[in-house]
């Protein structure tokens, strides 16, 4: 049986796609990632 890849990829290169696309990958919330960051 094989296993299909669930991997996302990402299609937009712009620098607010690949942050997007890392805290979707990673199962954050905006507000999750902003709090890491020490942003309000």
């Amino acid at each position: 049986m094989r296993y299909l890849s669930l991997k996302p990829k990402l299609k937009d290169l712009t620098q607010g796609s690949r942050i997007a696309f890392a805290r979707q990958f990673r199962k954050f919330t905006q507000d999750e990632v902003s709090e890491k960051l020490g942003l309000t």
